[in-house]
């Protein structure tokens, strides 16, 4: 059995590197919608507050840790 030092310690830092993975990932999608955005795909939907919408699954769009 590992000690529980340790393990918390590496928990702690695999959360850190999901976090930061997850943070990477909504900055690309951002970045995505942005090329979306400028390239015309999608369309403007004022129930969604004048944010574009696309048909994209949202399981595709998120990333749960």
């Amino acid at each position: 059995m590992s000690n529980p030092i340790q393990q918390n310690v590496a928990e702690r830092t695999l959360c850190i590197i999901l976090e930061g993975i997850y943070e990477c990932l909504w900055e690309m999608l951002d970045e995505v919608i942005l090329q979306m955005e400028v390239h015309g795909i999608g369309t403007h939907s004022a129930s969604r507050g004048g944010r574009p919408w696309y048909n994209i699954p949202a399981v595709q769009l998120t990333c749960r840790i």
